[in-house]
């Protein structure tokens, strides 16, 4: 299969959206990769799943550093072998940041003792590790969905979405 489509984002001073020329895309965890035109547009060819993420990739300050990310399911396209999306304009906005703290269920009403959980979203380099009040913080996160999963040594591992409270005892 195949996805095409335009890579853009909003540049300050600027009415329409900018092109995204030179923006990384991948599709995780496969060798499929691709990067946009001058004019922002990209063909991402070769797809033979149905399911993964792709990631869109994009330095707009030229420090080497993506700034700009996002994440897109195939599945909530409808992308697989033999289809032919058109996904019209990506835009990437700027970078997000998930925060929180994992407080373990045996010792809640303590301070300290949360430290050493591994907070993470699978599948990508993006993970911490909390801090001895249970607090964590990823930065540098695509926009758009992610799974945050949590490891801790004797505990279940955890999987949590948006909005999810959970107390592990």
């Amino acid at each position: 299969g195949t996805l095409y489509g335009r890579i853009v984002y909003a540049k300050p001073g600027k009415t329409e959206p900018v092109a995204a020329t030179g923006a990384a895309i991948f599709v995780l965890n496969t060798s499929i990769s691709t990067a946009a035109k001058e004019n922002g547009e990209f063909r991402l060819t070769g797809l033979k799943q149905k399911t993964g993420t792709i990631l869109f990739q994009f330095d707009s300050d030229g420090d080497g550093v993506p700034d700009r990310q996002k994440f897109i399911e195939l599945a909530d396209l409808g992308a697989g072998p033999g289809r032919d999306i058109a996904m019209g304009d990506v835009s990437l906005g700027r970078n997000a940041q998930i925060h929180g703290r994992i407080i373990l269920g045996n010792i809640q009403n303590q301070l300290g003792g949360h430290g050493g959980t591994i907070v993470f979203i699978p599948e990508t380099p993006f993970l911490d590790t909390t801090a001895d009040d249970g607090s964590f913080e990823i930065n540098g996160l695509p926009e758009g969905k992610v799974h945050l999963s949590i490891i801790r040594s004797g505990y279940a591992a955890v999987m949590l979405y948006a909005g999810c409270k959970l107390i592990v005892q």
